[in-house]
């Protein structure tokens, strides 16, 4: 089965209604849920390259789409833009429109760069 923009939307939605916490900064919400319950949707995610230590995943074929962190018992999920898998330009938007805002709200609510925990 193809991975299509509608079939994104449900996962995600799927996983929220999982959610053990969901945190909102600038009107977007990342989403905290069991590893067990990611396992269930993980077929639709591919792994990704990050900095941050922890496992990634994300649906990539769109410019929309989830990214998944993940640590020894939980994931946290949020949608990212700027799919830098189709475009390397596309990594400026990723860089203004996600991290520097994923980070920054990170470092004033927990003061580091991930809480992935209840």
């Amino acid at each position: 089965m193809k991975l299509t923009k509608k079939r994104q939307e449900k996962i995600f939605e799927f996983l929220k209604k999982r959610a053990i916490r969901i945190n909102y900064f600038f009107g977007r919400g990342l989403v905290l849920i069991s590893k067990i319950d990611f396992n269930k949707q993980k077929k639709w995610f591919e792994p990704s390259a990050n900095l941050n230590g922890h496992k990634n995943y994300r649906t990539k074929r769109f410019f929309k789409h989830i990214h998944a962190i993940e640590n020894r018992n939980y994931v946290e999920i949020h949608y990212d833009y700027g799919n830098f898998g189709m475009n390397l330009f596309l990594v400026f938007i990723h860089l203004i429109y996600d991290m520097i805002p994923y980070f920054t709200y990170h470092f004033i609510k927990w003061k580091k760069p991930y809480n992935i925990n209840p």
